[in-house]
Protein backbone atom coordinates (compact mmCIF):
# COMPACT_ATOMS: atom_id res chain seq x y z
CA UNK A 1 0.00 0.00 0.00
CA UNK A 2 1.63 3.32 -1.08
CA UNK A 3 1.56 6.77 0.53
CA UNK A 4 -1.75 7.50 -1.33
CA UNK A 5 -3.35 4.80 -0.01
CA UNK A 6 -2.93 5.92 3.20
CA UNK A 7 -4.00 9.41 2.57
CA UNK A 8 -7.58 8.02 1.50
CA UNK A 9 -8.32 10.78 -0.55
CA UNK A 10 -11.46 9.04 -1.82
CA UNK A 11 -12.66 8.95 1.56
CA UNK A 12 -15.83 12.15 0.92
CA UNK A 13 -16.66 12.35 4.65
CA UNK A 14 -13.02 12.85 5.86
CA UNK A 15 -11.14 14.97 2.95
CA UNK A 16 -11.89 18.08 3.44
CA UNK A 17 -8.61 20.88 3.44
CA UNK A 18 -10.61 23.33 5.16
CA UNK A 19 -11.54 21.26 8.02
CA UNK A 20 -7.81 19.94 8.43
CA UNK A 21 -6.37 23.26 8.10
CA UNK A 22 -8.63 24.14 11.14
CA UNK A 23 -8.03 21.20 13.20
CA UNK A 24 -4.36 21.97 13.26
CA UNK A 25 -4.38 25.61 14.21
CA UNK A 26 -6.38 25.00 17.10
CA UNK A 27 -4.74 21.76 18.02
CA UNK A 28 -6.79 19.20 16.97
CA UNK A 29 -9.75 21.03 19.26
CA UNK A 30 -12.56 22.90 18.79
CA UNK A 31 -12.60 26.40 20.12
CA UNK A 32 -14.13 27.79 23.20
CA UNK A 33 -17.55 28.92 23.45
CA UNK A 34 -21.01 27.98 22.04
CA UNK A 35 -21.57 25.79 19.31
CA UNK A 36 -24.71 24.62 17.21
CA UNK A 37 -24.00 20.51 17.97
CA UNK A 38 -26.38 17.36 17.30
CA UNK A 39 -25.76 14.26 19.83
CA UNK A 40 -24.23 11.35 18.40
CA UNK A 41 -24.38 8.99 20.50
CA UNK A 42 -23.14 7.37 23.55
CA UNK A 43 -21.30 4.46 25.42
CA UNK A 44 -21.46 3.22 28.85
CA UNK A 45 -18.51 2.38 30.70
CA UNK A 46 -17.49 2.37 34.59
CA UNK A 47 -13.46 2.90 36.12
CA UNK A 48 -11.36 -0.24 36.61
CA UNK A 49 -10.00 1.49 40.01
CA UNK A 50 -13.13 2.36 41.76
CA UNK A 51 -16.12 0.97 39.52
CA UNK A 52 -17.57 4.25 39.27
CA UNK A 53 -20.03 4.38 36.30
CA UNK A 54 -20.58 7.19 33.51
CA UNK A 55 -21.88 7.93 30.30
CA UNK A 56 -19.74 9.12 27.77
CA UNK A 57 -21.73 11.62 25.69
CA UNK A 58 -20.31 12.72 21.73
CA UNK A 59 -21.55 15.99 19.91
CA UNK A 60 -20.49 17.11 16.46
CA UNK A 61 -20.22 20.73 16.09
CA UNK A 62 -22.47 21.63 12.72
CA UNK A 63 -21.12 24.86 12.01
CA UNK A 64 -18.41 28.01 13.02
CA UNK A 65 -14.65 27.39 12.21
CA UNK A 66 -15.01 24.05 14.56
CA UNK A 67 -17.75 22.77 11.83
CA UNK A 68 -17.26 18.50 11.83
CA UNK A 69 -15.12 17.83 14.65
CA UNK A 70 -16.54 16.23 17.56
CA UNK A 71 -16.78 16.80 21.73
CA UNK A 72 -17.17 14.36 24.02
CA UNK A 73 -18.53 14.57 27.95
CA UNK A 74 -18.80 12.53 30.93
CA UNK A 75 -21.51 12.21 32.92
CA UNK A 76 -21.12 10.43 36.21
CA UNK A 77 -23.65 8.56 37.73
CA UNK A 78 -24.51 7.87 41.26
CA UNK A 79 -22.77 4.61 42.98
CA UNK A 80 -24.27 5.16 46.63
CA UNK A 81 -20.90 6.20 48.36
CA UNK A 82 -22.14 9.72 49.17
CA UNK A 83 -25.49 11.21 49.02
CA UNK A 84 -24.24 14.75 48.79
CA UNK A 85 -21.89 13.68 45.54
CA UNK A 86 -24.85 11.16 44.35
CA UNK A 87 -27.11 14.62 44.23
CA UNK A 88 -25.31 16.66 42.21
CA UNK A 89 -24.34 13.69 39.50
CA UNK A 90 -28.45 13.04 39.46
CA UNK A 91 -29.15 16.65 38.95
CA UNK A 92 -26.52 17.22 36.00
CA UNK A 93 -27.77 13.74 34.40
CA UNK A 94 -31.10 15.26 34.65
CA UNK A 95 -30.22 18.26 32.99
CA UNK A 96 -28.80 16.67 30.29
CA UNK A 97 -31.54 14.21 29.68
CA UNK A 98 -34.07 16.92 29.55
CA UNK A 99 -31.88 19.29 26.67
CA UNK A 100 -31.04 15.92 25.18
CA UNK A 101 -34.85 15.41 24.65
CA UNK A 102 -35.34 12.16 26.88
CA UNK A 103 -37.02 14.18 29.87
CA UNK A 104 -39.48 17.12 29.67
CA UNK A 105 -40.97 18.83 32.28
CA UNK A 106 -44.71 18.82 33.97
CA UNK A 107 -46.63 20.84 36.53
CA UNK A 108 -47.46 18.90 39.31
CA UNK A 109 -48.76 19.44 42.96
CA UNK A 110 -46.85 17.90 45.32
CA UNK A 111 -46.62 17.85 49.45
CA UNK A 112 -43.96 19.08 51.13
CA UNK A 113 -43.21 19.99 54.80
CA UNK A 114 -47.12 19.48 54.89
CA UNK A 115 -48.29 21.85 52.29
CA UNK A 116 -49.58 21.42 48.70
CA UNK A 117 -46.95 23.31 46.68
CA UNK A 118 -47.13 23.13 42.65
CA UNK A 119 -43.40 22.85 41.00
CA UNK A 120 -41.77 21.95 37.76
CA UNK A 121 -40.53 17.96 37.74
CA UNK A 122 -38.90 15.64 35.49
CA UNK A 123 -41.20 12.71 33.76
CA UNK A 124 -39.82 10.73 30.69
CA UNK A 125 -40.92 11.33 27.39
CA UNK A 126 -43.44 9.42 25.66
CA UNK A 127 -41.94 6.26 24.20
CA UNK A 128 -38.59 6.86 25.05
CA UNK A 129 -36.46 4.88 27.79
CA UNK A 130 -32.82 5.95 27.14
CA UNK A 131 -30.38 8.21 25.31
CA UNK A 132 -30.25 6.05 22.43
CA UNK A 133 -33.33 7.61 21.79
CA UNK A 134 -32.01 10.87 21.63
CA UNK A 135 -29.68 10.49 19.20
CA UNK A 136 -29.21 13.43 16.25
CA UNK A 137 -31.09 15.72 18.42
CA UNK A 138 -29.87 19.25 17.79
CA UNK A 139 -28.93 21.55 20.72
CA UNK A 140 -26.22 24.05 21.79
CA UNK A 141 -22.92 22.97 23.73
CA UNK A 142 -21.33 25.23 25.73
CA UNK A 143 -17.20 24.19 24.92
CA UNK A 144 -14.15 24.57 27.26
CA UNK A 145 -10.62 23.75 27.44
CA UNK A 146 -8.71 22.44 30.51
CA UNK A 147 -5.19 21.53 31.02
CA UNK A 148 -4.80 17.32 31.87
CA UNK A 149 -1.67 16.47 33.73
CA UNK A 150 -0.26 12.58 33.71
CA UNK A 151 2.17 11.43 35.34
CA UNK A 152 4.36 8.05 33.17
CA UNK A 153 7.57 6.40 34.19
CA UNK A 154 8.38 8.84 36.24
CA UNK A 155 7.45 11.65 33.67
CA UNK A 156 5.19 14.57 33.69
CA UNK A 157 3.11 15.20 30.29
CA UNK A 158 0.65 18.12 29.88
CA UNK A 159 -2.21 18.56 27.39
CA UNK A 160 -4.93 20.17 26.94
CA UNK A 161 -8.51 18.60 25.61
CA UNK A 162 -11.82 20.10 24.91
CA UNK A 163 -15.19 19.33 27.45
CA UNK A 164 -18.13 20.69 28.07
CA UNK A 165 -18.93 23.52 30.93
CA UNK A 166 -20.90 21.99 34.13
CA UNK A 167 -23.77 23.45 32.28
CA UNK A 168 -22.71 22.12 29.25
CA UNK A 169 -25.96 21.50 26.94
CA UNK A 170 -28.15 24.02 26.52
CA UNK A 171 -31.45 24.86 24.11
CA UNK A 172 -31.48 25.81 20.82
CA UNK A 173 -33.68 28.66 21.57
CA UNK A 174 -31.59 30.10 24.34
CA UNK A 175 -30.63 33.80 24.04
CA UNK A 176 -26.65 32.80 24.43
CA UNK A 177 -26.79 31.18 20.77
CA UNK A 178 -28.63 33.90 19.42
CA UNK A 179 -25.21 34.92 17.54
CA UNK A 180 -24.36 31.42 17.12
CA UNK A 181 -23.67 29.57 13.69
CA UNK A 182 -26.26 26.98 12.67
CA UNK A 183 -25.79 23.89 10.47
CA UNK A 184 -27.63 20.76 9.11
CA UNK A 185 -27.73 17.75 11.18
CA UNK A 186 -28.48 15.62 8.01
CA UNK A 187 -25.03 16.41 7.60
CA UNK A 188 -23.31 13.71 10.09
CA UNK A 189 -26.55 11.25 9.49
CA UNK A 190 -25.16 11.59 5.82
CA UNK A 191 -21.59 10.91 6.80
CA UNK A 192 -20.71 14.62 5.32
CA UNK A 193 -19.25 15.44 8.75
CA UNK A 194 -17.28 12.39 10.17
CA UNK A 195 -15.33 13.93 12.44
CA UNK A 196 -12.13 11.15 13.89
CA UNK A 197 -12.53 9.97 17.37
CA UNK A 198 -9.76 11.59 18.86
CA UNK A 199 -10.68 14.80 17.77
CA UNK A 200 -11.41 16.01 21.19
CA UNK A 201 -9.15 14.18 23.45
CA UNK A 202 -9.58 10.26 22.40
CA UNK A 203 -12.25 8.19 22.47
CA UNK A 204 -11.34 6.56 25.93
CA UNK A 205 -13.16 7.82 29.44
CA UNK A 206 -12.90 11.08 29.63
CA UNK A 207 -11.78 11.89 33.35
CA UNK A 208 -12.42 14.39 35.15
CA UNK A 209 -8.69 15.97 36.52
CA UNK A 210 -8.22 16.99 40.20
CA UNK A 211 -7.96 20.22 39.80
CA UNK A 212 -10.03 22.65 37.36
CA UNK A 213 -8.84 25.39 35.21
CA UNK A 214 -9.53 29.12 35.62
CA UNK A 215 -13.13 29.76 35.01
CA UNK A 216 -14.16 25.98 35.25
CA UNK A 217 -15.98 23.79 37.16
CA UNK A 218 -13.84 21.16 38.98
CA UNK A 219 -15.73 17.58 38.56
CA UNK A 220 -13.33 15.67 40.77
CA UNK A 221 -16.26 15.35 43.43
CA UNK A 222 -18.76 13.93 40.85
CA UNK A 223 -16.56 10.48 40.51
Amino acid sequence: MGLLDDLKLNDAASNDAGRTEREMMGGGLPEEGIHHAVFNGHREGSTPNTGSRYRELTFVILAGPSKGMSVKETVWLPNGEDATKDEKKTQRLRLFCHRLGLLKKTERTVTENGKQVKKSVYEPVEGKMDLVQCTGAEVLVDVQHEEDVVEKDGKTKKYKRAKLTYEGVIPLDDKRGEKVPRGNPADVANGMLAAPSNSAGGGGPVSPPATAGKGSRDFSDLM
